[in-house]
């Protein structure tokens, strides 16, 4: 029968002719010849060129009448997604199997197994055991007669049809084609200065519900996330790192595309501010609307970050042409209290009164104080985080 979860397409492509049998024979004497590792980069399935040697070394060691089996199985670090974990693992598997066929090794019966990020061989909290993670164990066993498993052969590229001696028992017909493929790499970056941020983190979210937390981006401030998707989907990703305000950007994935962006983080200084996105109120009060709390959430997290900072939350309103003593009270207290209600916030879920302030200042600091369009009334009408000070 043949084995489920295996590309069929690519294989058939690459390889020419990938047949899967059931084998049916006695049990015998099992010998492990030899044990090798192949080892892979960040979130890649292709093969290194300093690891080529140790494939080269298993396909030249057969012999045409080499009586046998391989057992690949194929890991991952513990970044992203266990479903595309998963596929990675079996996307590296396959690219021994093509990369063993294309050296003419003979045909060789194999099992594979695809871990993903289910058993790994060093701690994934350092760049070092993430890359022990990332890997494909090679067995190759001698035997007296081949185990009763389910295995695969991989078939020399021949133009007439291949003799076939074994049974066949059964052909599992592909359902549906794959999704595509689909990258975004993100480069996080210090804004003042544009040098990589190497010890920053992503955090992405579909509305409320958290997908990935704190994904380590690489020593070059970069991190690669692989989608399999068959449809337009927009994800809201957080980046944060000790010493910058954090920054949230919601961005729409493509299918099937590569896409790159530059993050740019500003550093948290004494006089800087944060402008909070993201929050939503009722209208005319000051109260949140529920799809407020993933910003919220965002901004908590950041204050943790940089326990040290001392800030003020600030209610700002618009009324563009009128001078700040011809505002309405009832408007002023409302910049007051929206900025009271995330203080608060913050308050009850953690964060050291004594290093939060609030304060509502009408329409004295308005991005436009002559607004002609929405765009500027939007400005002007804003929660914004104020450092001033730190912590001794």
């Amino acid at each position: 029968m043949l084995k489920k979860g295996i590309n069929m397409k690519k294989l058939m492509l690459l390889l020419g002719v990938v047949l899967s049998f059931q084998l049916y024979a006695q049990s015998g004497d099992t010998i492990l010849l030899t044990q090798k590792t192949v080892y892979f980069d960040f979130a890649k399935d292709d093969i290194r060129n300093d690891q080529q040697n140790i494939l080269d070394d298993i396909s030249n060691s057969f012999t045409d009448d080499f009586n046998g089996y391989i057992k690949m199985s194929g890991h991952t670090d513990a970044i992203g997604t266990n479903q595309n974990n998963d596929q990675l693992s079996e996307r590296r598997i396959n690219s021994v199997i093509v990369y063993l066929a294309q050296k003419g090794m003979p045909r060789i019966p194999f099992i594979s197994s695809y871990e993903g990020e289910n058993t790994p061989i060093a701690d994934n909290d350092s760049d070092q055991g993430r890359q022990l993670n990332r890997r494909v164990e090679i067995k190759v066993y001698q035997v007296n007669t081949i185990p009763i498993e389910e295995v695969q052969i991989i078939e020399e590229v021949i133009e007439e049809e291949p003799i076939v001696e074994e049974v066949v028992e059964e052909i599992v017909p592909i359902s549906k084609p794959p999704k595509p493929q689909t990258t975004i790499n993100f480069k996080v970056k210090n804004k003042e200065n544009s040098n990589p941020l190497t010890k920053a983190t992503i955090t992405y979210q579909l509305g409320e519900k958290i997908l990935e937390k704190d994904v380590p981006v690489n020593n070059n401030g970069e991190f690669l996330f692989i989608f399999n998707i068959d449809e337009k989907i927009a994800y809201d990703f957080s980046f944060y790192a000790e010493g910058f305000f954090h920054v949230t950007e919601n961005i729409e994935v493509l299918i099937g595309e590569a896409q790159e962006f530059e993050i740019y983080l500003e550093p948290i200084k004494k006089g800087t501010k944060l402008v909070l996105k993201n929050l939503y109120f009722y209208g005319n009060q000051a109260k949140l609307l529920p799809k407020s709390i993933p910003e919220l959430e965002r901004v908590r997290k950041s204050l943790e970050l940089n326990k040290t900072a001392i800030v003020e939350i600030q209610g700002h309103i618009n009324y563009p042409r009128t001078k700040p003593k011809d505002v309405p009270e009832w408007s002023i207290n409302l910049a007051k209290r929206r900025a009271e209600v995330i203080y608060e916030y913050m308050v009850e879920n953690g964060i050291d009164p004594n290093r939060i302030r609030h304060k509502g200042y009408g329409n004295t600091q308005m991005v436009y104080p002559n607004a002609v369009s929405e765009e500027h009334q939007a400005a002007n009408r804003r929660v914004e985080m104020k450092v001033i000070g730190y912590t001794k």
